[in-house]
């Protein structure tokens, strides 16, 4: 809190501070442990109210002074697995976070000796109360919660892993139990419980290989097929078919007809035994990527439980790395528009991300590799008989006079010199500036100091360098960019590109702006640089070429992809 109130203080940005010795990087850190420790405090404590609520049942918890400080909730099964769920995740974020960089003591062993117990608390608490009130929605929910947990190394480390395994055992027999008796799901038969049945097995299978939603579908009406969770002999189910072999318009009927939040409807936390990998990594790897497939991803993302959605298979691979692996760029980017930048960063088993999969493939294809070829602005250079350079603003701190008949005063908020003046002529302003024609046309005719000059404040969001403006007068006055102090500095070339844009500045400075820009991208300082291009590309002009170039740089340079998740 004190860096955060210091940094704010001084008004600068995190890449000025950075050149100051500032700890930029560190702090980012220290505030994301922050929050895991925060996260891990809220799920501790709404585990021990949902434990203090449920009455009897599980082993001996101490749930400590802060569970007495606040009245226990009323235990019911989505609390308990609402509970459950979070606990899990938040240990296992604790224990990605005692990995990194950051040297904390976390106490792991002392939280995992009150974790365990709590867990296998909820756990029965979960089991009691659905052989209480059975709940179909529920109990798919605490089936896929289960199978999910008992794939996390986290969670295998401190035993937790076992008792998600015994758990899922114990639910199996009671669902089992319940539909012997004739009580499965609020008094539904035994021949209503989800058990796969299927009648004419070859002529669905070969219609689900091959893509035949009709034949599918007939089947489905005629009663052929009563089970989303209906599997062949390799123990795969007809939605896992549908997405192995590639058949996204299969998978949506399926989906349809047998929604995972019905009593036979399709179990999205399905994997494969042996690879590891979910129904996510299956259509990560669809080829072509059609539009059906991107629905279907969607839908099977959105109703998958958080703690699923980014599984790892057997070589700790998530369903980005599968997409990457295929150039799958429409999937990548519906992740990246779901909040999934993180994960893009994080290696596999064999050290890959999924972003140096994607420039490995860049790469091979030499894609981008280098910026696009300055564009040609000779035809903008006034020629040379024209003398308007002559009348050409001065540098603000040297000691030349205003030009002569100069009647404007182009104000700028310098970052670092605060006000400063600069001084031209509203004729040539007008004429190269619609944006300044209108605001010099309604200015008054004098300054706030009533001098008779008219005053032009730039927008300090568009410039906040007295160089930059300087720079782009001067261009008004001979079409040329003769001299530069910025020229290697994307940060105030940035600024001379927004105020192109803003202002409608002519159309060749906004060009050697960017062309210059484009030639610092590679280096790590302007590593923020690149997000706020791509963010801006439509409004600063970018042409296709120079937008390659920049979303190269974007997976090229881990920097700049840490710097985009954290504007997201």
């Amino acid at each position: 809190k004190t860096a955060d109130s210091l940094q704010a203080k001084t008004q600068l940005p995190d890449i000025e501070l950075e050149r100051l010795a500032w700890p930029t990087q560190v702090l980012a850190e220290m505030r994301e442990a922050a929050g895991c420790l925060e996260r891990w405090r809220r799920s501790d404590e709404a585990a021990k109210q949902v434990i203090a609520g449920g009455g009897a049942g599980g082993p001996a918890v101490d749930l400590g002074p802060a569970s007495a400080a606040k009245p226990p909730r009323e235990a019911t099964l989505p609390r308990a697995l609402e509970a459950l769920e979070h606990l899990l995740a938040a240990w296992c974020q604790l224990t990605v976070l005692a990995q990194g960089p950051l040297k904390l003591d976390l106490g792991l062993e002392r939280r995992a000796r009150g974790a365990t117990p709590m867990v296998s608390a909820l756990l029965d608490q979960a089991l009691a109360l659905l052989r209480q009130s059975p709940d179909v929605l529920a109990a798919r929910h605490f089936e896929t919660l289960l199978k999910h947990g008992m794939t996390r190394r986290e969670l295998q480390d401190i035993g937790v892993a076992t008792l998600l395994h015994q758990a899922l055992h114990e639910l199996t027999e009671c669902l089992q139990g319940l539909a012997r008796h004739g009580g499965y799901f609020g008094g539904m038969g035994p021949q209503d419980a989800p058990e796969p049945y299927l009648a004419s097995p070859e002529v669905l299978w070969k219609a689900i290989v091959d893509g035949d939603v009709r034949t599918v579908s007939a089947i489905v009406q005629q009663g052929g097929l009563v089970s989303g969770r209906t599997r062949d002999p390799q123990g795969h189910s007809v939605l896992w078919d549908a997405c192995a072999f590639h058949r996204p318009e299969v998978a949506l009927l399926l989906m349809r007809q047998f929604p995972p939040d019905a009593p036979q409807g399709v179990d999205l936390g399905e994997t494969h035994a042996r690879n590891g990998n979910s129904l996510l990594h299956l259509i990560a790897g669809m080829q072509p990527f059609t539009p059906q497939a991107e629905g279907l991803f969607a839908m099977l993302f959105e109703r998958m439980p958080e703690a699923l959605q980014l599984h790892r298979n057997s070589r700790g691979q998530t369903f980005l790395h599968i997409a990457a692996g295929k150039a799958n760029f429409r999937l990548l980017r519906l992740a990246a528009a779901r909040g999934l930048e993180a994960p893009f960063a994080e290696a596999d088993s064999a050290g890959w991300s999924p972003l140096l999969l994607l420039e490995h493939h860049l790469s091979v294809l030499k894609v981008a590799e280098r910026a696009p070829p300055p564009r040609d602005l000779s035809a903008a250079r006034l020629p040379p008989w024209c003398l308007l350079g002559a009348l050409q603003p001065p540098a603000a701190a040297s000691d030349a006079q205003p030009p002569p008949a100069s009647d404007v005063q182009v104000l700028v908020e310098d970052a670092r010199q605060g006000p400063v003046r600069l001084h031209a002529h509203c004729v040539v302003l007008a004429a190269s500036s619609s944006v300044w024609h209108r605001a010099l046309r309604g200015a008054g005719g004098q300054d706030a100091a009533g001098s008779g000059t008219a005053e032009l404040k730039l927008d300090p969001k568009l410039c906040s360098s007295a160089d930059v403006a300087l720079v782009a007068l001067r261009f008004l006055y001979t079409g040329t960019v003769a001299e530069c102090s910025f020229g290697s500095n994307a940060h105030l070339l940035l600024q001379l590109a927004r105020l192109c844009s803003g202002c409608r500045l002519p159309t060749p400075l906004r060009f050697w702006a960017l062309d210059a820009l484009l030639a610092c991208l590679d280096e790590p300082e302007y590593a923020d640089v690149v997000p706020a291009l791509l963010m801006e590309a439509s409004t600063l002009g970018l042409e296709q070429e120079d937008h390659h170039f920049v979303a190269r740089r974007l997976v090229r340079q881990g920097a700049a992809w840490r710097r985009a998740a954290a504007a997201a």
